[in-house]
Formats: structure tokens, C-alpha cells, sequence
């Protein structure tokens, strides 16, 4: 897969590893000291949009459930996309996060999720409803 970084170079990415994608921020992360000291993610974010199948039979609101229904084709709730998350091309693991290969029998979120937290040295994470 190509990807459109930023002024305009192309990166050949066949599949997204959060490891090596953040090995610069444990390399950090060590030096910082950070596993000596407790680090709590209390504004974690989660990739519910993976899941949507599940989610929808659950969704009492009928315009909610509408605009996820069409928002899955384009894995997004929102009719459009807000804001700048990909950073013109530099942040990666939006576009690639499906490539990432995980071991079978554990759940693919719980992976994902440990991989980047312990990257950055991080203990605890919290996700709100």
C-alpha cells in the first residue's frame, strides 16, 4: 500500500507494526525511566468502528444507528471526516491499523492496545463510555 506522506514522497507500507512503528518512543521511554514510575492513559481512545456489527443491534437511537450503518463502508459514525487525525500523511496507523497481524485466540483490541502502551511506558488506561 502507498501512502501520501508529507510533502508529497510516497511510503510503501505492506502491513502496520506498532512496535516497530513506536520503537523511538520506547527507546524514550527507557531512557525517561518511565517503568520506575506509574503512567495512567486516562484519555484512551478505542477503534469501536471495528466492531460496528456488533454495536448496532445494541444502538436505540434510530438516527445513530442510520449514520452507522452508513458510515461503515468508510469505517467512520460520522458522515465526514472532522479534523486533521492523519497529520497529512505521517500517522500511519489510522490507514493501516487493519494490516497489523495479531496472534490468534487473544482478542485483537487487547493486542493492539498493549503493544502501544507498552511502547510508551504506559501502566494503566482508561476508556469512558
Amino acid at each position: 500500500m502507498d501512502l501520501v506522506a508529507d510533502r508529497g514522497r510516497r511510503v510503501t507500507v505492506d502491513e502496520l507494526n506498532t512496535t516497530r512503528l513506536l520503537a523511538h518512543a520506547r527507546q524514550q521511554a527507557h531512557q525517561r525511566k518511565f517503568d520506575d514510575i506509574l503512567i495512567v492513559d486516562v484519555d484512551a481512545h478505542h477503534y469501536e468502528n471495528e466492531h460496528m456489527g456488533e454495536i448496532l443491534p445494541f444502538m436505540e437511537n434510530d438516527v445513530l444507528r442510520q449514520l452507522s450503518v452508513q458510515g461503515r463502508s468508510r469505517n467512520s459514525l460520522l458522515p465526514q471526516v472532522i479534523g486533521y487525525q492523519d497529520m497529512g500523511g505521517r500517522v500511519t496507523r489510522y490507514p493501516l491499523r487493519s494490516s497489523e497481524k495479531t496472534e490468534p485466540g487473544r482478542i485483537r483490541d487487547v493486542q493492539l492496545g498493549e503493544r502501544w502502551m507498552d511502547a510508551m511506558g504506559v501502566d494503566y488506561s482508561c476508556l469512558f463510555p
